[in-house]
Formats: structure tokens, sequence, C-alpha cells
């Protein structure tokens, strides 16, 4: 069973910066998580997944959206 589990040593969000991420885990604890565990930023409930490389684990953030398209420039000569 999958059980939620507030963390705050996996990085920083891309979005918001918040530190504090909610983890879905199956297996997991708040000490260690597993590869592909799914994380919600709790700041702005942006996703991304755990990696796991040499025994330590650490977020990767989606690509957030682009929100606004910016003006168009025109360069002047």
């Amino acid at each position: 069973m999958k059980r939620k589990l507030k963390i705050n040593w996996l990085g920083r969000c891309v979005v918001c910066g918040s530190e504090n991420s909610i983890v879905e885990t199956e297996f997991g604890s708040e000490d260690f998580l597993f590869e592909k565990d799914k994380i919600t930023c709790a700041g702005c409930t942006h996703q991304g997944l755990v990696v796991v490389e040499n025994d330590v684990a650490y977020a990767i953030w989606n690509t957030p959206e682009i929100r606004e398209i910016p003006e168009k420039c025109e360069e002047k000569d």
C-alpha cells in the first residue's frame, strides 16, 4: 500500500524553491526512498520523481510549464 511522507531533504522545487516535498512511496521511509517514488512540492504542487545514484536519493523535477508568452521584441536598426 502506498503512503505519503513529508520529506525536506530531496532538494528545492524548481518552481517555487520550497524544500518540503510529499513523497508517495510503497516501501520507503522518512530516511530511505526508492527510485521512481512520486514527488509533489508541498508549496506549489509541482511534481517529479526520486532518482537514486550511488545510494543517494534526490529529486528530478518535471519541466515547468511556461505560463506566459513573452512579448515579441523587434530589433531596431
